[in-house]
């Protein structure tokens, strides 16, 4: 791959992370009755990437996607991070081999480019079309198995994400059977949002392709758009501070696998307190990390009512109806909460005195053994950076979009897919054709590779 080709290829995978990016963004502020239960818009991005750019695009929009939102909001290795992060590598992996195995193909014409947007090209781009004369692929690629539309992977992908967020939330978090009871609303759940979800995504495919066919148009340019600031770094000169990312980086993963391994009430205690005296060193006030800990405050009241209300103990302290509560489910109650509270801190604290460069910049460091598999940690590090600071652009220009739509009432909802396909679509291409604008957020990002890097 040239090296024009490659860098145009991270601005592409920039442009689809920081839409991602605003749409998780944005539905975190949205009240989540059932734990676990979100509309999933950010998958919108995946979608699209699975389907115009490949799996292994899709892969990275929806890893670095959960990164750079988790820097963005200050939840790096939090619980709903842990969570979210491993739910999105399998259902990607699920939707990959999805779309690998029951999208029947057909062979491109040797005039068409491979980022072409024709009906049909890859079986749902620009909208699905079924291929013409015989199954080309035998069961192993394809060859019988029943066509399925982008919707289609889009609920299996959700479904996936629901199921291994609750089965990661009882083997790390909650270790209480109770929480399988949202097994059930999770499934059901799944089937609606992903539906919205492939819905909107092949809503944008087919507006790529419409798009592509109109004379060029002048797009935006980020310089003319009002840019919000959002970021829980707080700029001191402490020695917290002055530590290497890589060795805070190590020093919170290290203490994640002492809460999880270890669950003792009195070496919980100890941890909040030391974690208490690093933050009056910052001098960060505790409200900040109780707007973080409120953030969760769903999983947070999960992780403690599930085994204070159904666990089984000798010491009946009071009942409650059918429910008995007992020391031990109170004990194991705090101590949940505790786990909660504690993985909540120690992400706060990780973003409020690491440039998320600098984190940027390990991160393409672990990644360097992957280079055998074709991952660049240069270009990982480049689209962290480059999201990071075209996030807060892409927020204020989809805001401006959906207000622009007047959506009022729940039967309107048909005008706002089209909306959102149609601003995805014309920022993609954006990207595509007007690589220019990229260098002027470029010069902003001191830890950018160059160009020959990249």
């Amino acid at each position: 791959m040239t090296k024009h080709a490659q860098s145009h290829n991270v601005y592409t995978i920039t442009v689809f992370v920081s839409l991602a990016c605003v749409l998780q963004i944005a539905e975190s502020f949205i009240p989540h009755p059932i734990p676990g239960l979100r509309l999933g818009l950010a998958n919108i991005l995946t979608l699209i990437a699975l389907d115009t750019l490949g799996f292994g695009a899709a892969f990275q929009v929806a890893v670095l996607r959960t990164l750079v939102s988790a820097l963005l909001i200050g939840t790096l290795a939090s619980p709903a991070f842990i969570l979210s992060f491993s739910a999105a590598i399998v259902s990607t992996t699920v939707m990959g081999v999805a779309y690998r195995f029951f999208v029947r193909q057909r062979p491109l014409p040797c005039s068409q480019k491979a980022t072409d947007f024709s009906p049909g090209m890859n079986g749902l781009r620009a909208g699905f079309r079924p291929a013409d004369g015989k199954n080309l692929w035998p069961w192993a690629s394809g060859r019988g198995a029943p066509r399925i539309s982008l919707v289609g992977i889009s609920i299996a992908g959700a479904l996936t994400h629901n199921l291994v967020q609750i089965f990661l939330a009882y083997l790390l978090l909650i270790r209480h059977k109770g929480i399988f009871m949202f097994v059930p609303w999770l499934c059901v759940g799944a089937v609606a949002t992903g539906w919205l979800s492939g819905t909107i995504a092949a809503a944008t495919c087919r507006t790529l392709n419409k798009l592509r066919h109109r004379k060029k148009k002048r797009f935006f340019s980020f310089r003319e758009t009002s840019v919000p600031t959002a970021s829980f770094y707080v700029p001191l000169d402490s020695w917290m501070h002055r530590l290497p990312a890589g060795i805070k980086i190590a020093a919170v993963f290290s203490g994640m696998c002492l809460i999880f391994v270890w669950s003792s009430i009195w070496l919980y205690g100890t941890l909040f307190f030391f974690l208490s005296c690093l933050a009056c060193t910052l001098r960060i006030p505790f409200a900040k990390v109780f707007l973080t800990i409120k953030r969760s405050v769903l999983l947070v009241c999960a992780s403690f009512f599930f085994p204070l209300l159904f666990n089984s103990g000798k010491y009946v302290v009071f009942k409650i109806g059918f429910c008995a509560i007992t020391y031990e489910g109170m004990l194991l109650a705090d101590l949940f909460v505790l786990r909660m509270i504690l993985l909540i801190f120690m992400s706060f604290l990780l973003a409020a005195s690491t440039k998320p460069q600098d984190i940027a910049a390990v991160l393409a460091k672990a990644v360097c053994p992957l280079k055998v598999l074709g991952i660049s940690g240069e270009n990982i590090a480049a689209v962290i950076s480059l999201s990071w600071l075209t996030v807060p652009y892409f927020w204020a220009m989809a805001v401006d979009v959906i207000r622009s739509a007047h959506i009022k009432r729940p039967s309107q909802i048909g005008r706002l897919i089209a909306v959102l396909s149609e601003f995805i679509a014309t920022m993609y291409l954006a990207a595509e054709q007007n690589d220019g604008i990229w260098k002027e957020i470029s010069a902003d990002i001191s830890c950018l590779p160059s160009d020959r890097h990249i």
